[in-house]
């Protein structure tokens, strides 16, 4: 129950404060960087549903592609269950980086599946790609501290069977 509700606190930081956090013109994703670093605690399955949830909130509230918000959040998050196994989760830039890669994945998604021009898109989505990374190490520390904390002991946030 927490965790839902600091995820809906978290699409209302997206549309308000986020939009302040800007390098250029680029804001962090934050329901993207939520989805990957779930993800990685959870695995490919739950991370992909918690993508295609979040992807739908995020599409929603963008009131435009929400077909390209869901899919590519999908991806996202189950690309986050896969690389967890692959990182040391003790070293302190490992959430950043599977940020880095989760955000790069779903944009490139999301321009197969709704195309813009090429070269707005690349800078874009660098851009993008490296603020979401930065604000990954803190909103990584806020959702192990909330999952930490009353959570069941098997560390499955859902039952997919």
């Amino acid at each position: 129950m927490k965790l839902v509700l600091a995820l809906t606190l978290l699409a209302g930081v997206q549309t308000t404060w986020a939009v302040r956090w800007r390098v250029g013109d680029q804001a962090p994703d934050l329901l993207l960087v939520a989805t990957v670093l779930l993800g990685m605690r959870h695995g490919v399955a739950d991370g992909a549903v918690i993508g295609f949830v979040l992807g739908f909130v995020r599409g929603a509230l963008h009131g435009a592609n929400l077909g390209s918000f869901l899919v590519s959040r999908c991806l996202a998050g189950a690309l986050g269950g896969a690389l967890a196994p692959a990182i040391s989760h003790d070293h302190p830039l490992a959430p950043s980086l599977c940020v880095l890669l989760g955000a790069f994945a779903a944009e490139a998604v999301f321009f197969l599946m709704s195309p813009s021009p090429f070269m707005a898109w690349l800078g874009g989505t660098i851009i993008r790609s490296g603020v979401s990374a930065a604000v990954a190490l803190p909103l990584h520390f806020v959702l192990a501290a909330l999952q930490r904390n009353g959570a069941p002991d098997s560390g499955a946030l859902l039952t997919l069977r």
